[in-house]
């Protein structure tokens, strides 16, 4: 890639933007069914009705797992994968190896999963600060996501003064994780692809 072009970083910029919002939109629609959300929630509809288009037809073809939507996943995957692809091609003009690229898709999985939750944590750490007790449509899904996660910390740690320190060592371990399991992956990934 040229350096001095900055249409290609520019690309890739908005490739990766567009992807990962997207793919954010179906982590939360897994996670929602993952934790029985109120899927009738104003903002639970909006994640619906954004990932439909593309889910809906899946599902067809693609049964649910228990409680896992199997439609979704492949949906995941598979932007992961295209947008891997597609960055990797207008990056250096090649096409990637399928099995490193897959490699670094499940990398880069992990990795967006646990930046959502973090989002997430962050989010509602705030907002507990600013407005504790808000009741906005957003604010509830968001508990729902997070939730079944703190509440494991919460079996641990208890209040310290009070307050409730175990979101900082949820995100202490998700950056762990990410350090640990989803760099070397993504890394490995990019090593074969």
């Amino acid at each position: 890639m040229n350096i001095s072009n900055p249409l290609p970083i520019a690309v890739i910029f908005i490739i990766q933007s567009v992807f990962v919002l997207y793919s954010y939109a179906v982590i939360a629609r897994i996670i929602m069914q993952l934790n029985r959300a109120d899927f009738y929630n104003p903002f639970a509809q909006l994640i619906l009705k954004f990932t439909n288009p593309i889910v809906l037809p899946l599902r067809q073809k693609i049964a649910n797992t228990g409680n896992i939507d199997s439609a979704a996943i492949l949906v995941l995957i598979s932007v992961t994968f295209i947008k891997l692809a597609l960055v990797f091609f207008i990056r250096y003009g090649l096409i990637p190896g399928l099995l490193g690229l897959f490699i670094w898709c499940i990398g880069d999985i992990i990795s967006l999963i646990i930046t959502f939750y973090t989002y997430c944590i962050i989010i509602q750490i705030i907002l507990s600060w600013i407005n504790p007790g808000t009741t906005s449509a957003a604010v509830f899904v968001i508990y729902q996501m997070t939730e079944p996660l703190l509440a494991k910390f919460r079996h641990y740690i208890p209040l310290v003064a009070g307050l409730d320190i175990s979101p900082m060592f949820a995100l202490f371990c998700l950056q762990l994780i990410s350090i640990l399991f989803a760099m070397p992956i993504q890394q490995l990934g990019a090593m074969h692809v």
